[in-house]
């Protein structure tokens, strides 16, 4: 066995114990998958990510934040502030989708989109939570799971409830609003303003 396929085997020993799941779940996924997943969680997280495309870099930010969940997610993006919708537009090695939870309440694709572009036009600040995982050919192109939306902005009442159309969702205030926005907003790599809220429709969280 290869050094390469030892560090696979540990790495999924690993997961299997912290995330509660066997082969057979393990198996939903080819090897190829996992191994960029490896790849990425015993890589520098202060350096480039080795499982996703060269252009993606750059816009990354924080990206090594867990690689404990049940699925091989190589980038976690929690909170991005990019246009990863433009990117997607332009590069075919990238996609986006819905992250889908049980209950089928979150928005389309389309819908977040609308929105993104809705509270940009009116001068808010808009987020994705992603995790990229790999996708076909494993190596060189990725999916980027979109688990929540957020905006961060000054008086969101009236914004919000426009995004709350848009969404066909009904998004909520986060925690103390202040606080809460300079977090997103500095985890995002971007200056915060103490007056500004935060409004999150989150369809994976809570």
């Amino acid at each position: 066995m290869t050094s390469a396929a030892l560090d696979l085997k540990s790495a999924l020993s690993w997961l299997k114990r912290v995330a509660g799941i066997d082969d057979d779940y393990i198996a939903r996924w080819p090897a190829a998958a996992w191994t960029e997943w490896a790849k990425a969680m015993h890589a520098d997280r202060h350096g480039p990510n080795p499982s996703v495309p060269e252009w993606m870099q750059p816009h990354l930010g924080t990206w090594h934040q867990d690689f404990s969940g049940p699925f091989p997610c190589v980038a976690q993006l929690w909170p991005s502030a990019h246009n990863w919708f433009a990117e997607a537009d332009n590069h075919l090695d990238f996609s986006l989708v819905i992250e889908e939870p049980n209950d089928n309440q979150q928005p389309t694709l389309a819908q977040v989109r609308a929105a993104w572009e809705y509270a940009t036009v009116r001068g808010a600040t808009p987020l994705l939570s992603i995790s990229v995982v790999p996708a076909t050919p494993y190596g060189d192109a990725v999916t980027g799971e979109i688990e929540a939306f957020y905006v961060v902005g000054t008086k969101l009442d009236g914004l919000g409830g426009a995004l709350d159309r848009i969404l066909d969702s009904t998004g909520t205030a986060v925690g103390d609003l202040a606080r809460d926005a300079a977090s997103v907003m500095q985890h995002a790599g971007l200056a915060a303003h103490p007056e500004e809220e935060l409004r999150a429709w989150e369809w994976m969280y809570g």
